[in-house]
């Protein structure tokens, strides 16, 4: 199942502090990702679905289904790409699970890669159409790099 939209991201900007995570990738430029219009609705939202009791059972089931594949492309991602950033990705799901909107944050190439995976999963109806599911990704909190924080992935 693809995403049927991706929000636009990267904008150039000057450099602040130590050149670490996207920085390197960018052969030591600066980016800043600007949020995707409408991610803070989204992401409030998402997070509200979490928390709702009456949607305990929907994520019960996503966790056993595709908790351990989301865990593995984590930390294969972080150890390709180096990265100590976390991320969010979004997705607005339809009746029957279909991806109706997609929103990442920020956009990196860590973070194109974890969707890469989640944009395969073919996720069971959510409790109602119109529904935000979101993936959040801490930051690791080693300085070292992503090989150090991939061993914190469960």
């Amino acid at each position: 199942m693809g995403v049927a939209e991706r929000a636009p991201g990267l904008r150039a900007a000057p450099c602040r502090g130590a050149a670490v995570g996207l920085a390197a990738l960018l052969a030591l430029g600066c980016a800043t990702a600007s949020r995707p219009e409408g991610y803070d609705r989204a992401a409030h939202e998402a997070r509200r679905n979490l928390r709702a009791p009456s949607n305990a059972s929907y994520h019960r089931l996503l966790h056993r289904e595709f908790a351990a594949d989301f865990r593995r492309a984590v930390r294969n991602c972080r150890l390709e790409f180096i990265e100590t950033r976390g991320a969010t990705l979004l997705y607005r799901l339809g009746a029957e699970g279909e991806v109706l909107e997609s929103m990442v944050y920020p956009e990196s190439a860590f973070s194109k890669c974890v969707s890469e995976t989640a944009d395969r999963f073919a996720l069971p109806p959510p409790p109602r159409a119109d529904y935000w599911l979101g993936f959040f990704i801490d930051d690791c909190p080693l300085g070292g790099g992503g090989a150090q924080c991939a061993q914190l992935v469960p």
